[in-house]
């Protein structure tokens, strides 16, 4: 029982501690219950081989750069 007072001590400092982080939860709360669940945001997602067209390019950049100076 000691050891779940203490958990409950250390929850309720860090509470105290950082109040915003409990605020901005209710405040989530109540935007969902009115508005609902907020719309995921699509992601772009760059595939293997754009990644491996952007690192040639820089590469092929610096070494350009380098000649020219």
């Amino acid at each position: 029982m000691s050891s779940v007072k203490k958990i409950i001590e250390k929850e309720d400092i860090k509470k105290k501690k950082n109040p915003g982080k409990l605020n901005k939860q209710k405040r989530q709360e109540l935007n969902r219950a009115k508005r609902g669940d907020p719309i995921p945001v699509n992601k772009i997602v760059t595939t293997k081989k754009s990644k491996a067209k952007q690192r040639q390019n820089i590469k092929k950049n610096t070494r350009k750069e380098i000649q020219d100076n």
